[in-house]
Parts: structure tokens; C-alpha cells; sequence
């Protein structure tokens, strides 16, 4: 399964969740905890209401990402009612790590030098 990274950031602190770690116990406990308010709810819907910016889907996947972080932090906990405007998720893109790693890093390159300007 190619990777799809997200990353969750409030102020300094920052969570990344990687689709593709999802493991299937993870993905049973979403669809119980998002399922009190959407009944039959399953987990590739609850993924599409994520990338569609559902507020149910964006919780879930945050507190997921908290809890894969080693946080131990209940689904319903206060700390997860973030105001929209300090909550900044990016997608990190599929493959993310091999896109980092097969990117140039520019501080390597050769230094340059401006070349004479002529005087008058």
C-alpha cells in the first residue's frame, strides 16, 4: 500500500499519521468511536470525510495520530477541541520519505560566485 502521510500540527507541536500504518484494530476502534454519530460508518468512508474535511474525520484522525504518537489520550478529551484556525493539517503525500530522500539537499551544492561587474 503506498504511503499517505498527514501531518497535524497546533502551535509548536506536530503529529504525522501515515495512512498505511493504520493497522485493522485501529481502524475497528475509528469506526466505533465515529460511529455513535454516524451510524455504519466504515473505515474507507471515514478516510474519503477526511480528505473532504469532515469535522468527525479530522477529530478521528487527529486523535489517532496523538495516540499512534505514544499520547494516551481519550477520544472524547477536551485537549482535542482545537479551534479550526489553530489546527494545520498538510498532506505530507504518498511515498513522503522516498520523495525527502531523492530530493536534492541545495546546502550541497557547489558555491557560486557573482562574476565582475565592468566599471565605467
Amino acid at each position: 500500500m503506498p504511503r499517505a502521510e498527514f501531518e497535524f500540527r497546533v502551535g509548536e507541536s506536530r503529529w504525522v499519521l501515515d495512512f498505511a500504518d493504520i493497522t485493522m484494530s485501529e481502524s475497528v476502534q475509528l469506526e466505533k468511536l465515529t460511529g455513535r454519530d454516524i451510524p455504519g460508518i466504515t473505515f474507507p468512508r471515514l478516510a474519503a470525510l477526511f480528505t473532504a474535511q469532515s469535522a468527525l474525520a479530522r477529530r478521528a484522525f487527529f486523535w489517532l495520530a496523538r495516540v499512534k504518537s505514544g499520547e494516551t489520550v481519550d477520544y472524547d478529551s477536551p485537549v482535542l477541541d482545537v479551534k479550526w484556525s489553530e489546527l494545520i493539517v498538510n498532506y505530507l503525500g504518498e511515498d513522503a520519505d522516498e520523495q525527502t530522500a531523492a530530493t536534492p539537499d541545495p546546502t550541497q551544492e557547489t558555491p557560486r560566485t557573482a562574476s565582475p561587474t565592468a566599471s565605467s
